[in-house]
């Protein structure tokens, strides 16, 4: 019998996207840099190894998207209509993990500063929306001076590869 997928942690912030990316790192001690992730392209996300697990793509080149990510006990559901969404496989070497902006590593506003998962081997499913209502805020947003903040929204959810 399959197990029921169960929430077991959860957190939540805005990142920096710089350049269109922010990642989602390992920031736990003696985590090795690893092979990163190639810019996403046409996909949402691309994955690596060691600190950066993965990269993502925003829409527009400079905002803070509002970012959850979900640690489950087994696949879960999808997040219901009206959200892209891709899937892939990571490691996790450490444990400790974060979201940081795309160039600069900046840690991301509002996010759980321990965060943590079992080391081991995931399958992650990246979920977004909002990217067109991010594209058509940007000119007026940067106009005025500030970013998009939260009109993109990503989901991230992870659980252990079977």
């Amino acid at each position: 019998m399959t197990e029921s997928p169960r929430l077991r942690s959860a957190t939540g912030g805005f990142p920096l996207t710089e350049a269109h990316l922010f990642h989602l790192v390992d920031v736990s001690e003696g985590v090795q840099s690893g092979s990163s992730p190639d810019v996403p392209g046409d996909r949402l996300f691309t994955t690596g190894s060691g600190a950066v697990l993965a990269r993502f793509a925003s829409a527009v080149e400079d905002n803070e998207p509002r970012v959850d990510i979900e640690h489950w006990s087994a696949e879960p559901p999808g997040p219901g209509d009206g959200w892209q969404g891709e899937s892939g496989e990571l490691t996790v070497e450490g444990g400790r993990l974060s979201l940081a902006s795309g160039i600069s590593g900046i840690p991301a506003d509002g996010l759980a500063k321990d965060f943590t998962v079992p080391p081991g081997r995931y399958r992650v499913a990246v979920w977004c929306r909002g990217r067109q209502e991010t594209v058509a805020a940007w000119p007026d947003c940067i106009e005025a001076g500030e970013l998009p903040r939260g009109t993109e929204r990503w989901l991230i959810r992870l659980w252990p590869a079977s």
